[in-house]
């Protein structure tokens, strides 16, 4: 039995917390053991408690990467538990206390395409192997220095939402007050300006100008929420949208759209909204930075608008719109690759043969 210990810093639920959650159900436990160290109070501690998997809340800075308390914290935490692979997703500090305790494996993934913070050097005596969830990631962490032996690529793998039938979808339309015969835009994520909802939102205004038959819906909250619903005032489209805020049932919503938006500037690895939506066969509208250009192999998987145009974004929505038979191609495309690539058994069965390569080694 190989033993991993995940280790995560995140208070709240993000696309880190929701592929360990993916990872952790889909994953082969007859042959691992798991234990998942997290923040006290994390909001992803009741969703890893249904997988019957050990946890271990403790007094570590929310949302920090490094403090020398939590250093020792970590110590004297693996000093009584030693463990065959620790497993960080971003947590300096734990992958430092496991350094110091000679612990046999201390990996990485890295779920964000931000330039590395840390002289290559000092990331490389602290981390045996950096996983990467998209391969423009996979390069960019070459030119920050990290030797190509240190490095694997396993892109995230999504639970697809479950589809919902005619009666439940009545209701949520109810719900969120969307004529019967409206079509729905939506796009799920914290409300933050690197999504570029307000791209979204100005997308929105250009569509609607051509037809007025449509529901805009922004599943998810953030501290962006406030100017975000200013600026559909100021656009004179508030009758158009919908802010549904956080959702348990975001998945269940997913199955009102007739087409996904993905609109972020940048740090997208492989979106787990992209790989969601495919899931459900939604056709995706993607901004054109590179995590989301080789998710959607180049666009023949999903549609691509220039990044931060909102002219470009709503063209592309308007083109599949108008289009059924485009858009019904579009979304069986997007099914098969996430059939044959993104989905969460796929991710598993390339971590599990990972662990078993470290604990070889």
């Amino acid at each position: 039995m190989i033993k991993i210990t995940h280790v995560i810093t995140d208070s709240n639920i993000g696309g880190a917390g929701i592929l360990l959650f993916n990872l952790l159900f889909e994953i082969d436990r007859r042959n691992f053991a798991f234990e998942v160290i997290l923040p006290r109070g994390a909001a992803l501690t009741p969703m890893l408690s249904s997988l019957d998997i050990p946890l271990l809340e403790a007094d570590i800075s929310p949302d920090c990467s490094f403090s020398p308390k939590d250093f020792f914290l970590f110590r004297r935490i693996l000093s009584k538990s030693p463990t065959d692979v620790l497993h960080t997703h971003g947590a300096l500090s734990a992958r430092l206390a496991g350094r110091s305790l000679s612990l046999p494996n201390c990996i990485l993934t890295r779920h964000c395409d931000t330039p590395v913070k840390m002289p290559s050097f000092v990331y490389n005596k602290t981390t045996d192997l950096a996983v990467c969830t998209s391969f423009p990631l996979y390069e960019h962490m070459l030119s920050y220095g990290v030797p190509k032996e240190k490095l694997r690529l396993i892109v995230n793998g999504a639970k697809a939402p479950v589809a919902i039938g005619e009666e439940k979808k009545k209701e949520l339309r109810s719900l969120f007050r969307i004529p019967s015969d409206s079509k729905v835009v939506g796009i799920v994520g914290r409300l933050e300006k690197i999504k570029g909802q307000e791209v979204f939102l100005r997308g929105a205004r250009e569509v609607l100008s051509v037809r007025r038959d449509c529901i805009f819906m922004l599943v998810g909250d953030g501290g962006e929420r406030q100017s975000l619903e200013a600026l559909s005032a100021r656009l004179g489209i508030s009758d158009f949208v919908r802010f549904c805020g956080h959702r348990q049932d975001a998945g269940e919503i997913m199955n009102l759209f007739d087409v996904s938006v993905n609109s972020s500037y940048g740090s997208e690895t492989s979106s787990l909204a992209i790989s969601e939506s495919l899931g459900l066969a939604i056709p995706v509208v993607a901004s054109d930075i590179d995590g989301n250009k080789r998710l959607l192999n180049r666009g023949s998987c999903g549609l691509l608008f220039k990044c931060g145009d909102a002219s470009s974004l709503s063209r592309s929505i308007l083109s599949l719109l108008e289009n059924d038979k485009a858009r019904m191609a579009l979304a069986k495309r997007g099914y098969e690759l996430y059939r044959n690539e993104l989905n969460a058994t796929a991710m598993a069965r390339k971590y599990e043969a990972l662990y078993r390569e470290l604990s070889k080694k």
